[in-house]
């Protein structure tokens, strides 16, 4: 189910439930001058009051100043640039259910305890393919394995050196 929602391999089936929402981070007042701070850390901010309109400015990583607000009013309350300030550097956290995968668990714990049965003729990570895509399409393993065997039946068999020549 992890590998599902961090790589978005099933995002086409619509089996999946998203729900996304913001983490707000609470930020330190910044800084307020017209010079930066002596001795800034990653992440640090500072409001720029050496021009108009005021900016605020991110310390990086890369030791650089980027803005991340301007146009800020010179008679701006603190905590209402803290506020904004707090809503622009919020991350978004989707979140992602798959109740249709939920008999997985049962297969995955056939598979630990090598009782797949026919299913598991073909190794584990085979069964767990298959046992993944039943799921997803609500049906038996044991169907999923049949029919993929039956397509592999019906491949015309490659010709060998010989049989070209001939």
């Amino acid at each position: 189910m992890e590998a599902l929602t961090r790589t978005r391999a099933a995002w086409w089936s619509g089996l999946g439930e998203w729900n996304a929402h913001t983490i707000l981070h609470p930020v330190l007042p910044p800084h307020i001058g017209p010079r930066p701070p002596r001795d800034p850390r990653p992440g640090d901010l500072w409001r720029d009051t050496s021009g108009l309109p005021h900016v605020v400015k991110e310390y990086g990583p890369a030791r650089d100043w980027r803005i991340v607000l301007d146009h800020v009013r010179p008679g701006m309350p603190r905590r209402a640039l803290q506020s904004v300030l707090s809503t622009l550097l919020s991350d978004v956290e989707v979140r992602v259910r798959w109740p249709r995968l939920a008999a997985l668990k049962a297969d995955v714990q056939l598979m630990l305890t090598t009782r797949m049965g026919p299913a598991g003729q073909n190794g584990r990570p085979a069964y767990l393919a298959c046992a993944t895509l039943a799921a997803l399409l609500a049906v038996e393993v044991q169907r999923v394995v049949d029919v993929l065997a039956d397509y592999r039946r019906t491949l015309s068999p490659r010709l060998t050196g010989s049989q070209r020549l001939a």
